[in-house]
């Protein structure tokens, strides 16, 4: 059969006879996948280092990733890099897709001319930066020249440094919420919250950060170098991080927790048998994209009035804390963020930089 692509799962259009996929009906899902995709990040209403990062993916649309067979030239990559995550896989795999897609061929773009990669990325009105470095990536892993991306990829990135502090602004005053207002939340929360609250505010995690088990030995999970988990013990909790996406460069987080409130809430999940450190009403764990309407949902039971997520809770506290000129606290957020304090400082802060800074 001519014009066919294979699969490596069932994603509706799979015929078990012949194990193919026919092209035209491939090409019809992908387009509508990258569509939705799309769709869910125009709807975004800030910005993070990495756009994707804030895309809530469906199961569907992950499962329409996971089998969506991965192109030869970025399979190579992950060949040749064993340390990528799955998650940052599917990320780069959406973002080849939406760049093939753009450039409308079926040659390697790391086999196409700078001058063609630029056009179509700079023609698109959707996000830029995901799509340049995905070409950087390829370009480089051959060894391809690719200084003219590198430049344009500068230029993005200028472009929304200086235009970040003003959106920052706007989202901190559509937060309706102040530093005291967040560490009063602290004071009165309960429970699950007051676990919530302590780890977004005290230790600046992410959405996925926070999916992570409960274990009082190691021997119950299956992967310790992969998993975020909580180990529980009387006197402390540790907190191990393994799964966020800039672990290659930072390795795995790890936070002990001594707060006598926090221990004792710890201790009474662990006894009532969740496994999890947050589980949704079924008993399953909060998914990445469930994890935003989740904190916003808890925080205005104690603050009615406030719209929050987790990167606007680390924006009111750094700009507390650059207010404050507390430069050790603000090397700590980014430790504990992983990533460097320039990094932090121009994607989160509504606040022009001194001479301190």
């Amino acid at each position: 059969m001519e014009n066919v692509i294979y699969t490596n799962g069932n994603s509706g259009i799979y015929n078990a006879d012949l194990n193919k996929i026919d092209m035209e009906k491939a090409n019809k899902l992908k387009r509508k996948m990258m569509q939705n995709l799309d769709n869910k990040q125009a709807e975004q209403t800030q910005a993070e280092e990495n756009p994707k990062e804030n895309i809530n993916m469906t199961d569907g649309d992950i499962k329409q990733l996971k089998t969506t067979k991965i192109p030869t030239e970025l399979q190579e990559y992950f060949n040749d890099n064993d340390d990528i995550t799955e998650s940052t896989k599917l990320t780069y795999l959406y973002d080849y897709l939406r760049l093939k897609s753009l450039l409308g061929t079926k040659t390697h773009i790391s086999n196409l001319p700078q001058k063609k990669v630029l056009e179509a990325i700079q023609n698109t009105d959707k996000a830029k930066r995901p799509l340049i470095n995905i070409a950087i990536i390829l370009f480089n892993y051959k060894d391809k020249q690719h200084t003219r991306l590198i430049t344009y990829r500068e230029e993005l990135f200028n472009d929304m440094k200086n235009n970040q502090k003003t959106k920052n602004k706007k989202i901190l005053e559509n937060a309706n919420t102040s530093y005291e207002d967040l560490m009063d939340a602290l004071k009165r929360a309960k429970k699950d919250d007051y676990i919530l609250f302590y780890l977004l505010i005290n230790y600046n995690l992410r959405n996925l950060d926070l999916i992570s088990r409960l274990v009082i030995n190691t021997d119950e999970l299956e992967n310790k170098d992969e998993e975020n988990y909580i180990l529980y013990g009387i006197d402390e909790a540790t907190f191990y991080i393994n799964d966020y996406k800039t672990k290659t460069s930072y390795g795995t987080k790890k936070f002990k927790i001594t707060d006598d409130k926090f221990l004792k809430i710890l201790h009474n999940k662990y006894e009532d048998g969740d496994e999890y450190l947050f589980i949704n009403r079924t008993g399953k764990p909060y998914k990445q994209n469930e994890m935003g309407k989740y904190i916003k949902s808890r925080f205005k039971q104690y603050l009615p009035l406030s719209n929050l997520s987790q990167s606007t809770i680390f924006k009111i506290i750094h700009n507390e804390n650059k207010t404050n000129n507390d430069h050790e606290a603000l090397r700590k957020m980014s430790k504990n963020r992983g990533q460097l304090m320039d990094t932090a400082d121009n994607m989160y802060s509504s606040i022009e930089n001194n001479d301190d800074f």
